[in-house]
């Protein structure tokens, strides 16, 4: 696999400049065919239906509008690689519809992770470390003392000053109620995730 990744690389460094009229390099424009017009239209007025629509997180809503940007550039990369393949069976300056549907199936591919963490994608710092702390407890027991976050170093905490000042923003996201225990005669402060948590 990596043998012919190279040898792509090779073809596609070796492919003559388009030349212009004047002999100075210039663009060459690759088009669509019929079908592949048609086929990117429709993906893409269904993206941008789906950017548009009010219903739509605004994180998500941005990532859906450059989809189709990228689905193109695909498109032209794949069409560029299989003429470089099979030089016979494709216009040169035409994407076919069966290039462009591939394309469209690495943009759907990336679209679905999109929409499974679209909700990570306006978290703060915080937020994730909150996210985290409250992960690591539910695994846990559902409680944690100050010395099982230094511990394990739950949300990068290294002290005891900074696992207090991870409870107490717990506590203060509602995410949890922090209690005092007696343990061997010494008081300890413990945090506990409510039984609808996780």
């Amino acid at each position: 696999m990596t043998e012919r990744y190279h040898q792509h690389i090779e073809a596609l460094a070796a492919l003559p400049l388009c030349l212009g009229e004047d002999g100075a390099a210039a663009p060459l424009t690759i088009g669509l065919d019929r079908e592949a017009y048609a086929y990117f239209e429709h993906r893409f007025n269904t993206l941008a239906a789906l950017s548009y629509d009010p219903e739509t997180p605004a994180a998500l809503a941005q990532a859906y509008g450059k989809l189709s940007n990228q689905a193109a550039r695909i498109a032209l990369i794949l069409h560029t690689c299989q003429e470089l393949d099979f030089p016979q069976t494709v216009d040169p300056l035409r994407v076919n519809l069966d290039t462009m549907t591939n394309a469209w199936r690495l943009v759907d591919a990336a679209a679905s992770n999109l929409s499974r963490v679209h909700g990570d994608l306006a978290l703060t710092s915080r937020d994730v470390k909150c996210r985290r702390a409250v992960e690591w407890i539910g695994r846990h027991g559902r409680r944690a003392t100050v010395r099982d976050l230094v511990r394990a170093n739950v949300g990068g905490v290294k002290s005891v000053s900074q696992a207090m000042g991870l409870i107490n923003e717990l506590e203060d996201r509602h995410l949890g109620a922090k209690s005092v225990e007696m343990a061997g005669g010494a008081e300890r402060v413990v945090f506990v995730l409510p039984k609808e948590t996780l």
